[in-house]
């Protein structure tokens, strides 16, 4: 899906959502499908993908397919409260360390 806008028309894109500020509308995918609605504003939108940006503690709920290494970190963590020693969590940048720390260890502790 492409996002256009023409004269001072504003397109505000993220995952596969856009919003288009001056005609007030939201366009996203729902179940494969294209749902256009008015919508406030973009920032009054939930959106579940945040792009870029980390996913927060609470944005949990779309933050799946990461329970396996989330189950890990716990396990790790709570070794680490017994030995009294640090949990160093280290990827390359853009790997989604934030998010696995803000949406899923903490929510899971």
């Amino acid at each position: 899906m492409t996002a256009q806008a023409a004269g001072s028309a504003r397109v505000f894109q993220s995952g596969r959502d856009q919003f288009v500020a001056d005609r007030d509308l939201h366009i996203y995918l729902h179940n494969g499908v294209r749902v256009t609605r008015r919508t406030v504003s973009a920032a009054d939108v939930d959106c579940p993908y945040p792009g870029l940006t980390a996913f927060e503690s609470e944005q949990a709920k779309w933050f799946f397919g990461r329970d396996r290494l989330t189950n890990e970190l716990v396990i790790r963590v709570g070794e680490r409260l017994d030995t009294h020693g640090v949990q160093a969590v280290i990827a390359p940048s853009g790997a989604g360390k934030s998010s696995l720390l803000r949406a899923g260890l903490i929510p899971a502790v």
